[in-house]
């Protein structure tokens, strides 16, 4: 099935990861352009923000879990010093989980293939509005205790 990108700032994000990933290794411009991206959903699309928010603030409250900035901009969810995750300003949550796992939540459509690795250990998955908060959730716990 493929992705159904619903709004410009997925659009763009979409266009610059698969024609410009090279802008990825210029200092700072990730993390620039991952604000540029909040700010985009902040103004046109704050449910997209709150859930955004509420992912966060749920995961960052569990025991081990510390945050941080990504080195591509978002979020980045740690276990044990181990990435388990990170959200990016658009809404695109990326999950690391065991081949197994990741290959079953697919299959599950719990999550879409890594939006750049596709088959990979790495799943996606888009946080969108409250309803997309519990499955979220879900995955970053398997992520966590895999």
């Amino acid at each position: 099935m493929p992705v159904v990108l619903r709004n410009p700032v997925e659009r763009v994000f979409n266009r610059a990861v698969r024609h410009a990933r090279w802008l990825g290794r210029v200092p700072v411009l990730p993390q620039f352009a991952d604000a540029l991206a909040q700010v985009a959903v902040a103004l046109t699309d704050p449910a997209r923000l709150r859930a955004m928010r509420t992912v966060e603030r749920t995961v960052a409250a569990w025991p081990g879990v510390t945050c941080g900035l990504h080195r591509f901009g978002g979020v980045e969810f740690r276990v044990a010093g181990r990435e388990i995750a990170h959200l990016h300003g658009c809404g695109l949550l990326d999950v690391r989980l065991g081949r197994d796992q990741a290959r079953q939540c697919v299959a599950a459509g719990r999550a879409e293939p890594h939006h750049v690795f596709g088959d990979s250990v790495w799943v996606s998955h888009w946080v969108r509005t409250g309803n997309d908060i519990p499955s979220a959730v879900e995955l970053l716990a398997l992520a966590r205790d895999s």
